[in-house]
């Protein structure tokens, strides 16, 4: 059950940066080149983490490792990726736990005449892989955002969902 929830968290990371491009578009003007080393003290010792992010032309790539009170180092990279030509964003992560193991991810998603199409790719620190396809289609008469979204579970499990929407301007897309 843990590791699914691991499994769960980190689609979950993938999906929400990847929910909307003119989000990340927006946050790209703003972004910027950084280095931070932070220090934390918890009841398990002080952990160490470093993070450096490096804008490019299209994107972003972030590293990131901890150091545990046990000297022991997790990783995490993010690199995502805009393509305004194609309409795409696509977002990549990777990285290692305390206890050595990998765990991957990917996520695109593409711009569509009505709305927009999302598929993500897990592979958890298990090496189970999970996987979220959605497509979304925005019905600016009624001010609309209807998702379909199917997703596997690490265990084989296929759930099926359509969530509808009400949007105010502010909310939806440009008009």
């Amino acid at each position: 059950m843990k590791k699914s929830l691991i499994s769960l968290a980190i689609a979950l990371s993938l999906s929400a940066g990847l929910s909307s491009g003119v989000v990340h578009a927006e946050r790209l003007a703003l972004r910027q080149n950084f280095n931070v080393d932070t220090m934390r003290t918890g009841p398990n010792g002080t952990s160490l983490r470093h993070t450096t992010q490096t804008v490019t032309d299209h994107g972003f790539d972030r590293a990131t490792s901890v150091t545990n009170a046990a000297g022991k180092t997790a990783t995490h990279a993010v690199s995502a990726t805009n393509d305004a030509t194609n309409g795409t964003h696509t977002r990549e992560v990777s990285g290692t736990t305390f206890n050595g193991k990998s765990y991957s991810g990917e996520s695109t998603l593409q711009k569509t005449s009505d709305g927009f199409t999302r598929d993500s790719t897990v592979t958890g620190p298990n090496g189970k892989t999970s996987t979220s396809n959605v497509s979304a289609t925005v019905d600016r008469d009624n001010k609309t955002i209807t998702k379909d979204i199917s997703t596997t579970t690490p265990n084989g499990e296929v759930h099926n969902t359509t969530v509808v929407k009400q949007y105010s301007k502010a909310e939806g897309a440009a008009e």
